[in-house]
């Protein structure tokens, strides 16, 4: 899978950080949003999402799902980017996970289809050890509590089948988003720093789906725990 690609990918001007956070999804509310604007970073045009640079980190806001978060990374690291943070929002598929629960992913279980692109048979990935701790320390200084967990990522949220439910519960998953183990795998194929702090933003461990985007345990738990990282 090292074979160099016939397409490549495009430098964007003026990045000097050596950080990026990729905030795929947000409230109706702009909860992240705000918390970002309030830095009055520069931004940046693109064709498939924002852009936001600040002294310290490029944030991507918007590109949902493995494929546009991947073809932000390539742009990214031929930019000079070496080390990715996703904070997202994620399902829930275990009961030890509720609406609000902020969560330090511990392993990446990969069922999409960027992955494969970038390790053929390869599906589990784990965060950096030292961006994971960074993380962690973050939130303990803060005083916010966290769980570990192991995520799935998937292209088709509206195919999380009972079957599919059984079985990733089977294999050790408690989450799932569509973004975080495409990021560790690009990662690790460029020998980069990656991690994810995620918050439950819906659960479907019972095989009835609860959402819970209008819970206000959702929009503080992103205030609280995804803003400050911003």
């Amino acid at each position: 899978m090292k074979e160099k690609s016939i397409a490549y990918p495009t430098r964007w001007n003026g990045i000097k950080q050596k950080t990026a956070v990729f905030v795929p999804f947000d409230l109706p509310s702009r909860v992240l949003r705000k918390a970002l604007l309030a830095g009055k970073p520069r931004e940046m045009t693109l064709p498939y999402a924002k852009a936001y640079v600040t002294p310290d980190q490029v944030v991507i806001y918007g590109a949902v799902g493995a494929p546009l978060t991947a073809i932000c990374m390539e742009e990214l690291i031929v930019s000079g980017v070496r080390e990715f943070l996703v904070l997202g929002v994620c399902g829930s598929l275990s009961e030890e996970y509720r609406i609000g629960a902020a969560v330090c992913v511990t392993k990446a279980l990969s069922e999409d289809g960027t992955t494969r692109m970038y390790h053929s048979k390869k599906r589990t990935f784990l965060p950096s050890p030292e961006l994971k701790r960074k993380i962690q320390s973050g939130l303990t200084v803060r005083g916010l509590a966290y769980q570990p967990g192991v995520i799935v990522t998937i292209d088709a949220p509206y195919r999380e089948t009972p079957a599919w439910l059984r079985r990733n519960q089977k294999r050790g998953a408690g989450l799932v988003d569509m973004e975080t183990a495409a990021v560790f795998a690009v990662a690790e194929h460029h020998g980069l720093r990656a991690a994810a702090l995620m918050v439950v933003s819906d659960e479907i461990f019972t095989g009835t789906w609860q959402n819970g985007l209008s819970d206000p345990a959702l929009e503080k738990s992103l205030a609280d725990h995804l803003a400050p990282f911003l």
